[in-house]
C-alpha cells in the first residue's frame, strides 16, 4: 500500500475518533463558594430552581463535607436548563423521624421515573452518600422535605453526551476523507 493512502486512511481514522470524543462531564457541586451566593442561586451550574428549594447553608456540627452545605426546606425541584442529565447521587440526610419516606423524585420530560426512599430510623446523623439508584437521563429533581427539611452535599451529575454539529461535520469530512482513499486505490488496482 503507497505511503500516501496509508496516510490519508490514518488521518480519516484520526478525524473520525475525534468525533466520537467524549462530550460528557461530570459536575459535582459542593457549594464551597456558598458565602457569595446568599442572595440569588438561581441557574448556578446551570440548574434553575435553588431560590424556592432553600439555601446554602454553613457547615456546623459536622452537617456538611466542607464549609458549606444546601438546607432544602420547601418540596420544589430543580431544573437542568442545559438538557437531560444522569444524577450520580449525593451526601444527604433528611431531617425527619418518620420512619422510611421517599427522599427525592427523579423527572424526565414531564414523567416521573423514579423514586428514593431512605429510612430515617437508621440512617447516620451526618450526610451520607446516596447513590441515585437511577441511570437513565433526567431533567428535574424533587424532594420531599419533612418539618426540618433536608441537607445535602457534593451533588453530582454528569451531562449526558450530545454531539455537536462541528462533531457531525467532522465525521462526515472523515468519512468522505475515508471514501476517497478507498476509490483512488479501488483506480489503481484496475
Amino acid at each position: 500500500m503507497p505511503k500516501n493512502i496509508l496516510k490519508m486512511k490514518i488521518v480519516a481514522i484520526a478525524i473520525c475518533s475525534m468525533s466520537f470524543a467524549a462530550q460528557a462531564g461530570r459536575t459535582i457541586i459542593t457549594f464551597e463558594d456558598g458565602a457569595n451566593l446568599v442572595t440569588d442561586l438561581d441557574g448556578y451550574h446551570g440548574i434553575s430552581g435553588w431560590n424556592s428549594l432553600g439555601s446554602v447553608s454553613e457547615s456546623g456540627y459536622g452537617t456538611g463535607i466542607g464549609n458549606y452545605y444546601f438546607h432544602a426546606q420547601g418540596t420544589e425541584g430543580l431544573s437542568f436548563d442545559n438538557g437531560p442529565v444522569i444524577f450520580d447521587g449525593m451526601y444527604y440526610n433528611s431531617w425527619s423521624t418518620a420512619g422510611v419516606i421517599p427522599s427525592y423524585d427523579l423527572f424526565y420530560q414531564g414523567n416521573l421515573v423514579f423514586t428514593s426512599y431512605v429510612d430515617t430510623h437508621s440512617q447516620p446523623v451526618g450526610l451520607y452518600w446516596v447513590d441515585s439508584g437511577y441511570y437513565g437521563k433526567i431533567d428535574r429533581i424533587g424532594f420531599h422535605a419533612g418539618s426540618d427539611g433536608v441537607a445535602f452535599d457534593n451533588f453530582t451529575f454528569t451531562t449526558t453526551a450530545v454531539p455537536e454539529p462541528l462533531t457531525s461535520a467532522m465525521l462526515l469530512s472523515g468519512l468522505a476523507l475515508l471514501g476517497v482513499s478507498v476509490t483512488r486505490r479501488r483506480h489503481r488496482v484496475s
